[in-house]
This record gives structure tokens, sequence and C-alpha cells, in this order.
């Protein structure tokens, strides 16, 4: 998956299962295929999600495949051809196929702290009908035009990204099902982010879960989760049957109606304890929950803390 200049390579991946990776970087990865659309999709994720910059390749190499950074702290600094690239806190750089790069070091008092991820594009096969071909040619287009994408501080990337890492030091029976749904909601933000798809690139029985709509259910739950909103309100506004929304929820997100609101309101908790001085049981209370008892569970479970914990955390980091 990754080949060096004199065309060794140093990263072995295997589908669905561990394998080791180059010494420099302290993880195992993960392969994971999925449908997008007409066309087959895998991502390649670290097991250890987050790195430093210095985790990474310093020796100039390529991939089949586009690599993916997503900066989490500092700015970013890579060198790809002839030219050197940067991206600050909350920006995506996309390296494309077959381009020769390297990582340099990062701009800040500790460097760079990022996320890095592989995606890649399988080619449909001669035989198969004119759409998946021009489904390939008009993603592969919309990714090859795109460098850095910097509205994605604004966007879902950077609570798909936590899930993910989350879902990864879980170690649960059902980890790669849940590691599909979220790569899905990460390849739709990716894709929101670079432009935009035309509508028959998903199937006619798809596009019900195209990524239009599946922003529209992340906006229902972002202007409502304050209430006490349920099921039915957002089969109404997607004008489709209750039992046609808990499967979109289920096969898209992995989770189910109540389970998607709940980590809404976690993630605007978190938000705020970060950023004022609020009792966690007000904020919890303002955020949508009722039972401060309850709240303070799926808290812990969900961030593997507590509310103090996770403010007290989060100011030191501030601090450094």
């Amino acid at each position: 998956y990754c080949y060096n200049d004199d065309g060794s390579s140093n990263i072995i991946l295997k589908e669905g299962k561990q394998a080791k990776m180059n010494a420099s970087a302290p993880s195992v990865s993960y392969r994971i295929p999925l449908k997008f659309g007409y066309l087959d999709v895998a991502f390649c994720i670290r097991e250890c999600g987050a790195v430093h910059d210095s985790h990474l390749p310093s020796l100039s190499h390529s991939h089949y495949d586009y690599e993916l950074q997503y900066v989490t702290s500092g700015v970013g600094r890579i060198r790809i051809g002839e030219d050197i690239y940067t991206a600050s806190e909350n920006e995506l750089l996309i390296i494309h196929p077959s381009e020769y790069h390297y990582q340099l070091e990062g701009i800040g008092r500790s460097g760079c702290k990022l996320y890095s991820f592989h995606l890649e594009l399988c080619p449909p096969t001669p035989n198969e009908d004119l759409l998946p071909h021009h489904a390939y040619r008009i993603l592969e287009g919309l990714l090859s035009n795109t460098r850095v994408l910097q509205g994605a501080k604004d966007s879902l990337l950077p609570q798909y990204l936590y899930l993910l890492s989350q879902e990864l030091s879980s170690q649960r029976p059902v980890l790669l099902p849940n590691l599909g749904a979220i790569c899905r909601l990460m390849l739709c933000e990716i894709v929101r982010l670079a432009g935009d798809l035309p509508e028959w690139f998903f199937p006619p029985e798809e596009r019900s879960l195209s990524h239009r709509d599946r922003s529209a259910v992340d906006r229902f739950f972002e202007s409502r989760y304050m209430h006490n909103v349920h099921i039915q309100e957002l089969a109404e506004e997607m004008k489709l049957s209750v039992r046609h929304v808990a499967r979109i929820m289920k096969e898209t997100f992995g989770m189910t109606f109540t389970e998607k609101l709940t980590e809404v309101r976690l993630w605007e908790v978190a938000r705020q304890l970060e950023l004022s001085h609020e009792p966690a049981s007000i904020i919890s209370q303002a955020c949508g929950f009722n039972n401060y008892n309850y709240f303070y569970v799926c808290f812990r479970k969900h961030f593997s803390m507590t509310p103090s914990e996770y403010r007290a955390q989060k100011r030191k980091e501030a601090t450094k």
C-alpha cells in the first residue's frame, strides 16, 4: 500500500484483520470496504486514531490510493512533489494517488497532531454498466481537483473522526460493521465539502440514503436535540415512513434514532463544558437530558470519563 522511491513497500494491510505497519507508526490498521453509490470504495484507518506528525513517514513515498490528513492541533506541513503545502487546525489535506510526498516538521510548540487515513476508489470492471464508470470518473475528478478543504471545522467530520477512534478503542465484536457506517458518513461529509454529486450517482433504491439526506438527518438532530423529539417527526420531515427512517438510521448511522439523539446531546454538552463555567447539571438539562443520573452514566460511557474530568482535561490541553 505504501511504496518508497526504491519500489519497496512498508505498509501491509489485510482486509478485516490487524496487520503491522512501518516502525515509525505505533499502530495497526484496518481496511474497511463499503459501497458508495454505484462504486466500491475502501478506507484504510489506523487503530490509534490521531497521531503526531513525527510518526508519519519522512522519506519520499507514494500510494496508489488517496491519503487524507485531518489536522486536530498545530499546523501540518507536507512536501508533495516540488511544492510544500500546509494545513491548519480543522483542515483536511488530500494527497492524490501516485504523488510522491513526505511529512515535514509541523509548525507550533509541539508540532502537529492529525488523523491520517487512506481512501481507495475501486475502478469498475469493463463488463459493468456505464453508470458505475461515469460515477467513478465523477468522484475521481472531485477528489483530484481538491487539495485542502477548509470548511471541515463547521462540518460533522470532527465528530465522525472522534467516533471512529472511540469505536477502534472499544474492541467490540461488531467493530467492522460500525466502522463501515462511520466511514460512509465521513465520505459523505468529505464529498459535501469538496463539491457535490449528481442525483444519479446513487442507484434509485438508495437515493433516499444519498449524502444530501444524510446531511438533512444531521441537521434535524443539530437543530432539535434540546427538545423532546421523536422519530415520527423526522419521518414527517423526510416524507418517509417511520419504518423506513428506522432502517436508514441503522444502516447509515449504525444506531437507532434514540442513540443518535443521545450522541448529539452528549457532544453539545461536551462543547459547552469546554467553553463555559456552568455546572454540568444545568448544561445537560439545557441540552435535553431531563434526568442528571441518566446523563452522567451516558457521558461516562461515551467519553470514558466524568463531565468534570472532561472539562479539566480540555482546559489543561488549552494551556499547553
